[in-house]
């Protein structure tokens, strides 16, 4: 809610509004446990265990070490 601003609807929000909203956002647990269910849970992988630097993409028109 911080990070986008109070939008015009929010802004006579008290905290009893402000505090709903928060508890219906998804956390980083959530975010842990669906990547879990989809494939792997980060928070699980051994650092030890990895050996490779991994695999990583860039949007569209953005080249590597450069500006778009």
């Amino acid at each position: 809610m911080g990070l986008v601003g109070r939008e015009e609807v929010r802004q006579d929000w008290g905290d009893a509004e402000c505090d709903a909203w928060h508890d219906a956002m998804p956390t980083e647990h959530d975010v842990m446990r669906i990547a879990a269910d989809w494939s792997i849970c980060p928070p699980l992988i051994e650092d030890g265990s990895v050996t490779a630097l991994g695999v990583h993409g860039l949007p569209p028109g953005v080249e590597p070490g450069g500006a778009p």
